[in-house]
């Protein structure tokens, strides 16, 4: 509440707090009673979930766009009554921050250190980073550092999901929440030369620490974007990604990487892939500290395997020997002051080296081809490295010795002045520090805390030996022979496997205020306790928001010729099984439109599937059905199958068949929603390779700690299944992404009908669902019927008569060209009236439609709660006021229509313009970008997605609301001195509508002709045509062109929420001396019954001068107060009588039509049947223009609004 009164007009406010009143009074008293703890609201059953100090929770909820939402709307809430109590308790802010500690070396008992509060560290596998110097950034003084009220850390796996949930973000109440988004320089990099380099972190760290011959100036200029108020001052105001920032670094010149970090300091959340948060070289490197604050992990799912190999590690035997060679050479080298440092960790990795080529002699093989390898507990490596020098008793002399190596090479201006003095000295390779830390990192685990994580850890040396043919000489002028010789390359590779998600979960539980696991499949969730060594306290499966109507569910058992169809490795082999399942997948493909996605156990399978297929010929029959794609096992081709099939639904009339892997890219976090998965094919059951060494030692691992009592784990084939399941719900989860989609699950395993507990490891709101079919054709008649009846159901939807849209109710005001009535009968429930646009129809009796009592009594509620609030804020005005404002409107509007021909004719006999050039539109008015996006569009030509790929990111403001710089500057200033020479010319000046007071007309100067009719032909009407194909945009015959004016001091302030008498409306800001008046959207008033229920979704715009904002007329919209100053836009209604000439957008009845005439703005003609001829109707005009006689009278339509 505290919030919306800060950014809202009183009308605004109170429709926004009738709408979340029950919502936010329920979250006060709850936090009343827990003392100001963090809420996370139950979504499923609106009641508020105490997550106060140690309290974790894990939701299973359906995924898609509703999830997203609620996991944000849930977890920001309650951060405005912490920041409401912060201000009512603490006047001052100072108090609210305070630096961290700085670190000191610190010895644990056994010798260990605490690595997390000395250095931050990269990983070279993954390219995260990142400043690899040892210390963390300095405080800045003045600079807060942790804040009281916590801040969230919103994790999930990739970028495009972070993207996704930003996305949503932007369509909440808390778009304007301060918040940043972490990536690596991967995906932030700008500088031209680092950003094309293979690995752009050595690159850019390389460039920092004075080791290239070039800086980085965008580091330097990170300044320019690296507060909220800086992105608020450059118009990045609300819910951004990391696409938003570069693009904003690349204009400013300024580092989006650097500037994303620092963002974190005063961000109240925080968007990052969640190994930025589990893996403790990234979480130290990014300076994220995690004291009281709180965790949301999305797609938690992936938990367990994230958190293991988040403290998981690999040292390669070749990238060891190149960095033991780089440390003796700088011992070396004269102008290094760390000689003994360097050489010490030399040795060490000498060892280390010397260590793994004599095991090398002695590895197993290992069942896998190609490989050989040994392992070793964490007792057990321990054991073998104290016997080389570089066990536990020498570690914390290894440790000095490696920040000594750190702190020389850890000063870029250091670095700097050594190159300058000699350009020859040699520098610390990125990789060989990487390559310490990373060990430095292993040993902290395998030491601290007395070794109690040692033994969960298997430590690994394998060798994989593999083949490649020759590279070609020069006198085989590049040609590989069919015979070629092979050379044999062999890698040596030391792994540190964590067996114990709960290793990386530790770090997070001490310190976490609290800490949620949320995903649309966590399911089974009995593993993640014992797993991640963590209690939830609370548990919540959510039900699904669709009905059984909306979905099929079936296990399948038997193919069409009654073979079993059982996917295990042994059956899936046989030929039998391969062409049974084929047949089931062609059957399903006859019977089900659009999209239809199949995932398999492995890539192994699936691909041994199409072979056989394309040999039957079965794959020819299914191509005839749907377009073929298979999920390639490379991401870089991925794109392009995924592009591909989204056409495939889109354009075409077979739809598409995407076969893919359980675990793979398609399965996770993509959303198919509607036509795009209508069926989801699930082959067997993806177990994971029982072959595959990790998964062995797991199994082991578990077998042997499930009984100690310490971890409490399950046993390894309880492990096992899980797993499995859990990847076949995610996949399984493709499918039905909002309230309103439908598909069918079609199980392809006979052991779902043999082994009735597999059906209990789905996900709740599948398992409920599932019918078992013990032969093949009632499954298919079943999907039939199925798929017959949801068909039926859209197809009826999409006939059905709609009721008429109902104009929006207006926030305690009268708003722009409707009026509302509200009152209450004589039982005393309130009614709803809407009046007519029209003078002629004001009087016509409209259809009250009641208040349902439920709604009434906590709008009764409500007002005795909040009555002195609103009063306060919005006094209320009797229904004898709203009716005597609406008796003076139409007062006004019928007195308008006898004054105007007459008002005109003066004007134009008397008033002689300032600058009469501007009368007759030239291009020179127009902006270089303006006038390139009318010529995209020319070029674009019926290519509405090409243009949208064209236009600046930036320039979207909003759903279908455009800012596009329009006017120069220079003409700014002139149309605005013409206006004001107008003004000052004592002439009649008429108000421009009926909310604004202050403006002009520009048709009663003759604007219409030489500017606005080729505004509208030759620029506007291109462009909308593209943006705004179904509403008219390409048929604007007719304009109403004003200026409105603001100012603080006196006259119009703010504007209502309301929509114009437009198909398109174009608002251009002609000045720049004033603060505020921004303006606010909503939805378009068809989606919306009356304003309150839109105010979920408003989205702001910041006036720029020369800059019009472009959007539907329909648009509902309002101006926040001016604060000081004044304002002047021009507003340009477009007007399409093809469009109101079926319905008034008004008052939503027939309008009667006219012809046209010049100034006549409403767009009711006949303009375009041609009833009268243009040259006829221009001769007309001219005629009365030189004999100084009185134009034609405007007709009255039945709808003739101003």
């Amino acid at each position: 509440m505290y919030e919306l009164t800060r950014v809202m007009p009183p009308d605004m406010f109170a429709f926004c707090i009738a709408e979340k009143a029950r919502e936010y009074n329920l979250a006060l008293k709850r936090l009343v009673e827990m003392g100001m703890d963090p809420v996370v609201y139950d979504h499923s059953d609106a009641n508020a979930v105490d997550l106060g100090r140690d309290e974790k929770e894990e939701r299973e909820e359906p995924g898609g766009k509703a999830k997203r939402v609620g996991e944000l709307t849930g977890s920001v809430a309650p951060m405005g009554f912490f920041l409401l109590s912060q201000e009512r308790e603490d006047d001052d802010d100072l108090d609210d921050f305070r630096a961290p500690p700085s670190s000191s070396l610190s010895a644990a008992s056994n010798g260990a250190v605490d690595l997390q509060s000395q250095a931050t560290y990269s990983q070279a596998q993954n390219g995260m980073e990142e400043n690899s110097l040892g210390q963390g950034p300095p405080v800045r003084e003045g600079k807060p550092r942790e804040m009281k009220v916590p801040k969230i850390y919103f994790g999930t796996r990739t970028h495009k999901q972070i993207t996704q949930l930003v996305r949503e973000l932007r369509k909440t109440a808390y778009r304007n929440v301060r918040m940043t988004v972490l990536a690596s320089r991967e995906h932030s990099c700008i500088h031209p030369q680092v950003s094309r380099m293979k690995n752009k972190t050595e690159g850019c760290k390389d460039v920092l620490e004075g080791k290239t011959d070039f800086g980085c100036r965008y580091k330097q200029g990170v300044s320019r974007m690296n507060t909220h108020m800086e992105l608020l001052n450059q118009g990045l105001t609300e819910g951004w990604d990391m696409e938003d920032l570069v693009g904003m670094g690349r204009s400013l010149h300024a580092c989006p990487y650097f500037a994303s970090r620092d963002l974190m300091d005063n961000a109240q959340i925080v968007f990052c892939p969640y190994n930025y948060l589990l893996d403790p070289i990234i979480r130290n490197t990014m300076n994220i500290k995690l004291k009281g604050q709180i965790l949301i992990l999305d797609e938690a799912h992936n938990m367990e395997d994230a958190s293991r190999e988040a403290v998981s590690f690999t040292i390669q035997y070749n990238t060891l020997n190149e960095a033991k060679d780089d440390l003796f050479n700088l011992a070396d080298c004269s102008t290094i002051t760390s000689k003994a440092s360097h050489a010490e960790m030399g040795r060490m990795l000498s060892g280390i080296g010397t260590w793994m080529g004599r095991e090398r002699q002695d590895l197993k093989d290992t069942g896998t081809y190609g490989q050989q390898g040994n392992v070793w507990s964490g007792t057990e490596f321990l054991a073998q490295m104290e016997n080389i020098g570089c066990g536990p008793s020498s570690h914390q002399h290894l440790l000095e010795a490696f920040w000594e190596v750190v702190r020389e090479f850890g000063n870029a201006e250091e670095n700097q002045e050594r190159k300058d003095k000699n350009p020859d000295t040699p520098k610390l390779k990125t990789s060989t520090l990487t390559l310490l830390e990373v060990w430095f990192q292993v040993m902290q685990f395998l030491l601290t805390d007395g070794m109690v994580f040692k033994d969960d850890y298997k430590v690994a040396l394998l060798e994989v030996v593999s083949g490649r043919r020759k590279a070609p000489t020069a006198s085989a002028g590049g040609w590989y022979a069919a015979g070629g010789e092979y050379t044999m390359e062999s890698q040596l590779t030391l792994h540190f496997w964590c067996m114990h998600p709960g290793v990386a979960f530790q770090v997070l539980k001490k310190e976490l205020r609290s800490i949620i696991l949320t995903s649309g499949t966590l399911s089974p969730m009995n593993s993640f306790e014992s797993e991640l060594a963590t209690p939830f306290q609370i548990h919540l499966e959510a039900s699904h928001v669709i009905d059984s109507s909306q979905v099929w569910v079936g296990t399948v058992s038997v193919g069409p010729s009654r073979v079993t169809l059982n996917a295990s490795y042994q059956h899936a082999e046989t030929f039998q099984f391969q062409d049974e399942l084929g047949q089931v997948v062609l059957s399903v493909c006859r019977t089900i439109p659009h999209g239809v996605l199949a995932f398999f156990p492995s890539y192994h399978l699936m691909e041994k599937l199409a072979v056989r297929w394309k040999s039957t010929g079965l794959w020819d029959q299914l191509t005839e059905l749907k377009e073929m794609m298979m999920e390639p096992r490379s991401g870089e081709e991925f794109h392009g199958i995924w592009k591909a099939y989204r056409d495939a639904i889109c354009e075409g009339h077979r739809g598409a068949l995407l076969m893919a892997v359980c675990r793979g890219k398609v399965s996770e976090g993509l959303d198919f929603a509607d036509d795009s998965a209508r069926a989801v094919i699930a082959v067997g059951i993806p177990f994971m390779n029982v072959k595959d060494m990790v998964v062995g030692l797991k199994k082991e691992y578990n077998n042997r700690h499930q009984g100690d009592g310490k971890r409490k784990l399950l046993t390894g084939n309880q492990w096992y299944e899980i797993q499995a399941f859990r990847a076949l719900n995610q996949a399984l989860g493709r499918c039905i992404r909002h309230r309103h989609d439908w598909g069918a699950l079609v199980l392809v395993e006979e052991r779902f009908q043999r082994f009735p507990t597999y059906v209990q490891k789905l996900s709740r709101w599948i398992r409920g669902r599932v019918a078992h079919h013990r032969d093949f054709s009632s499954a298919m008649d079943s999907l039939a019927a199925f798929t017959q009846q949801r068909l039926s159901v859209v197809c009826s939807e999409s006939s059905s008569v709609r009721e008429e849209p109902r104009p929006p109710l207006v926030p305690l005001q009268v708003s722009a060209e409707e009026l509302d009535e509200d009152e209450r009968d004589r039982n005393g429930k309130r009614r709803r009236g809407s009046s007519s646009c029209s003078s002629a129809q004001m009087g016509k009796p409209k259809k009250i439609q009641y208040l349902d009592d439920e709604e009434d009594e906590g709008h009764e509620a409500f007002l005795e709660e909040y009555g002195t609030e609103l009063n306060a804020r919005c006094p209320g005005r009797a229904i004898e006021d709203i009716l005597a404002q609406v008796e003076r409107e139409v007062t006004r509007r019928k007195k308008l229509l006898e004054e105007t021909p007459e008002r005109r004719s003066l004007i134009r006999r008397s008033y002689t313009p300032l600058h009469p050039h501007l009368y007759s539109l030239s291009e020179d008015f127009l902006t270089e970008e303006f006038r390139r996006l009318v010529d995209l569009c020319h070029t674009h030509k019926g290519e509405r997605k090409e243009v949208l790929k064209e236009i600046p990111r930036t320039s979207l403001v909003g759903q279908d609301v455009y800012s596009i710089s329009v006017f120069q500057k220079s003409f700014c200033t002139q149309f605005l001195e013409e206006m004001n020479h107008f003004k000052s010319s004592g002439l009649p000046v008429e108000r421009p509508n009926s909310m604004n007071n202050y403006g002009v007309l520009l048709g009663d100067l003759g604007w219409d002709v030489g500017f606005l009719d080729p505004l509208r032909e030759r620029y506007i009407n291109p462009v909308s045509r593209l943006l705004f194909p179904t509403s008219g945009g390409g048929s604007l015959d007719s304009q109403r062109g004003f200026i409105v004016s603001y100012d603080a001091a006196k006259g119009d302030v703010d504007l209502a929420y309301h929509y114009d008498n437009a198909e398109v409306t174009l608002n251009i800001c002609l000045n720049e001396e004033f603060e505020g008046g921004h303006l606010y959207f909503g939805a378009t008033k068809s989606d919306v019954s009356s304003p309150k229920s839109d105010f979920k979704n408003v989205f702001g715009y910041e006036h720029k001068l020369g800059h019009g904002v472009l959007h539907l007329g329909s648009h509902l919209h309002g101006a926040l107060p001016i604060e000081s100053g004044e304002r002047h836009n021009l507003v340009i209604w477009f007007r399409a009588s093809v469009v109101r000439n079926q319905v008034c957008p008004m008052c939503h009845e027939p309008p009667d039509v006219v012809p046209v005439v010049e100034g006549y703005g409403d767009g009711f003609t006949l303009h375009s049947q041609g009833c009268l001829e243009e040259d006829e109707e221009e001769q007309r005009l001219q005629d009365a223009k030189h004999t100084g006689a009185t134009p034609p009278p405007i007709p009255l339509s039945s709808c003739s609004i101003s």
